[in-house]
């Protein structure tokens, strides 16, 4: 019998720690490069990095409907290219397979994790990360509060050692004495309706670069997100 990898071993303590439920291979459901591409060039031009950078954390702020979870999604396809698995916490049970079908994610290259709360959540976040086996992290918390800097603090230590990046969701930011543990922050807010003649055919999303650590200043991308041509073209 092979010898089982870091991460499977991981995720086996996992299970045995949070229950059976806690994790699941979407699929049994129905080049190393220092960023990964959000599938936005124009976004990807607007960051040092050329897109969501290595070894670090990643916060993107928004509502429901701002377009933060399709930017995650588009990054979690850009991740399957490396053939390393990526990890997605799903905090709050929202997570669509369809629609992250149609964004271009490979289910049988997602571990979907359900996790009871931002606390085990970022537990988890952090244990993957430490088995260098994950090319992405994506913890989905939008509406969960996250309190305390030590679990943020232990993700960011894991990740430095790592080739991975992560992405935190939430709909708040968090404290401002926080800030330093983040390579990257955007914001996102609903910019309007995209039509075609008549029909409403998308939406428009301003990102907000809050923090660059590699590039200062503060910049502005506007993105059409068209849902029913998500994995087509550089716009979704």
């Amino acid at each position: 019998m092979p010898k089982p990898t870091n991460l499977q071993q991981t995720l086996w303590d996992l299970q045995k720690r949070f229950g059976d439920h806690a994790i699941s291979t979407l699929g049994a459901r129905g080049t190393s490069a220092a960023a990964l591409p959000t599938g936005f060039p124009q976004l990807d031009a607007a960051l040092a990095a050329g897109g969501i950078p290595d070894h670090g954390l990643t916060e993107l702020v928004g509502v429901p409907t701002s377009g933060m979870t399709t930017l995650a999604l588009r990054i979690v396809a850009s991740a399957h290219t490396s053939g390393a698995p990526v990890v997605y916490l799903d905090g709050t049970g929202t997570f669509d397979p369809d629609y992250a079908a149609r964004c271009g994610v490979d289910p049988d290259r997602l571990l979907l994790v359900q996790p009871e709360d931002a606390a085990q959540a970022l537990l988890i976040a952090r244990d993957c990360a430490r088995t260098n086996s994950v090319r992405l992290i994506v913890l989905d918390l939008v509406g969960l509060p996250v309190r305390g800097s030590k679990p943020l603090e232990h993700l960011c230590e894991a990740l430095v050692r790592t080739r991975c990046a992560a992405l935190l969701l939430h709909s708040e930011p968090v404290p401002a004495a926080l800030n330093d543990l983040f390579q990257l922050q955007l914001r996102f807010a609903w910019a309007g309706w995209v039509t075609q003649g008549r029909d409403v055919t998308g939406y428009r999303v301003q990102v907000t670069v809050v923090k660059d650590k590699a590039r200062a200043g503060e910049r502005q991308v506007v993105l059409d997100l068209q849902p029913d041509r998500a994995v087509d073209g550089g716009a979704p």
